[in-house]
């Protein structure tokens, strides 16, 4: 699965949810955890026409699946910071 997040795609995540993209990885790096609920909303902020069906269909254990979207949304981050020096 190709899990890439965008500025657009970001701001589509903040817009849809209420919540800053950076806040929310903050309260999952603090707490540990990730709600099934914030896994699949940045699941579809990885990709056009990642939709929670998609997110079904993708055949590996939601432990992974939520190790790949962090993943994903902290290369997306990182990228930003080293794009900002």
């Amino acid at each position: 699965m190709d899990l890439k997040i965008t500025t657009a795609r970001a701001l589509e995540y903040e817009e849809r949810t209420g919540s800053d993209i950076v806040e929310k990885m903050k309260e999952i790096g603090t707490t540990g955890v990730i709600k099934v609920k914030d896994a699949v909303e940045l699941f579809k902020a990885c990709g056009e026409d990642y939709t929670v069906e998609k997110f079904e269909e993708w055949n590996v254990p939601f432990v992974e699946k939520a190790t790949k979207i962090v993943e994903a949304v902290k290369t997306y981050l990182q990228g930003n910071k080293k794009q900002k020096k």
